[in-house]
């Protein structure tokens, strides 16, 4: 069973310790780039007529991640 992660590379680390911890016996990784849209609590601050507002708003995020992929039998995918 192939599994693909994508992750952000601070995870990296974390991960390949999961993987030796499951006895896998080889992967491999690739940095990977995309984009995404997501919306999260943006503390904005406008100020018309002496009001100030706080809101939400939508962001475009392009980061550098990482794609670990693996081939492991179908009970350790489950694990991972």
């Amino acid at each position: 069973m192939l599994v693909t992660i994508v992750t952000e590379a601070v995870l990296q680390d974390s991960l390949i310790g999961l993987l030796k911890s499951l006895k896998v016996k080889g992967y491999t990784i690739t940095s990977v780039r995309g984009e995404s849209r997501y919306s999260r609590l943006v503390e904005v601050t406008a100020e018309a007529g002496g009001e100030t507002a706080t809101g939400t708003r939508t962001e475009t995020s392009i980061e550098t991640n990482v794609e670990i992929r693996v081939i492991v039998s179908q009970e350790t995918s489950n694990v991972i």
